[in-house]
């Protein structure tokens, strides 16, 4: 059925006969609505077509178990929504291992790697039995980003440390005249100020203090695993097998398992995280399978 509207502006017939076309609004009659069922029917009895679904759709069906209004992908959602995982498939990488040799795991791409060098990749993880922090993440952000943000976030007490020690050091040296001075300054404070040259100078705490936290940030990914807190993480280019095809598909359809054994879910957010349907999974099955355990849920935004 078409039916035809008419411009609002008049309604004699010699206007709309001027005027332009009429605007059609196109309605299915039962026919079509019969035709578009059958065809529902027939995509239902064809489980392994996959086709595109939106991130909000797919957030629905995931969190919420009453609503799976799309067929031909429940068996695969379940699939990926089932967090039993078997037994020698949970392999982590300490965060601070994951961002050595200048953060070479996030810099490069996984795609131009040869085989071999994809195989190397899964030895970076060990055996593990779970995992501190699930790190979410999009492969389409410059991993130089991630790097730092991550080097920041794992090393900052070890950097304040480090800062405090040098500068501490050196303030010990400068008031033993160990350290050679440059100059006075003629400080004033109040009604008080130096008398005569005033008090000498020298860049020594300064440099010091810059020199210490290069070096720290250099260092902060070596330390033994004495030194910090466990820190045990799912980092998917190397805890799933990436030159093996079908590892890789066993370690896709384990995310939800690799979810259910995380304490925290960590996010490297970027401007097109939520652009991606991997990233949007991950968000819906955490809540899903932790809330499933009665596990209190944590986002972290890195």
């Amino acid at each position: 059925m078409i039916p035809m509207l008419l411009p609002a502006e008049c309604g004699c017939s010699s206007c709309a006969a001027d005027s332009q076309p009429p605007k059609e609004v196109v309605t299915a009659g039962p026919e079509l609505e019969e035709a578009r069922v059958g065809k529902e029917a027939s995509d239902a009895s064809q489980p392994d077509v996959l086709t595109p679904v939106s991130p909000r759709s797919l957030l629905r069906m995931i969190t919420d178990d009453s609503v799976v209004d799309v067929s031909t992908k429940s068996e695969r959602l379940e699939t990926l929504t089932n967090p039993k995982i078997e037994q020698g498939m949970i392999r982590a990488i300490t965060l601070r291992k994951s961002i050595r040799q200048m953060g070479r795991l996030w810099r490069r791409p996984l795609l131009p790697m040869p085989e071999e060098r994809l195989t190397d990749l899964y030895e970076w993880s060990r055996p593990a039995e779970e995992y501190d922090y699930f790190l979410s993440h999009t492969w389409e952000t410059w991993g130089g980003l991630k790097y730092i943000s991550l080097l920041m976030h794992s090393s900052h007490r070890f950097l304040l440390g480090c800062w405090l020690s040098a500068v501490v050091l050196c303030w010990c040296f400068c008031l033993m005249d160990l350290l050679p001075t440059f100059g006075h300054v003629n400080p004033e404070a109040l009604d008080w100020w130096a008398e005569g040259e005033g008090c000498p100078t020298g860049p020594w705490i300064i440099c010091s203090g810059f020199i210490s936290v290069i070096v720290g940030l250099l260092l902060a990914p070596y330390l033994p695993d004495s030194c910090s807190r466990s820190d045990q993480c799912f980092m998917d280019a190397v805890c799933i097998h990436q030159a093996d095809p079908e590892k890789k598909r066993q370690g896709i359809d384990a995310i939800a398992g690799f979810l259910s054994v995380s304490r925290q879910l960590r996010i490297l957010w970027s401007p097109s995280y939520l652009s991606r349907l991997w990233c949007v999974f991950e968000i819906a099955a955490y809540r899903k399978v932790r809330s499933a355990h009665g596990h209190t849920r944590r986002v972290w935004d890195a």
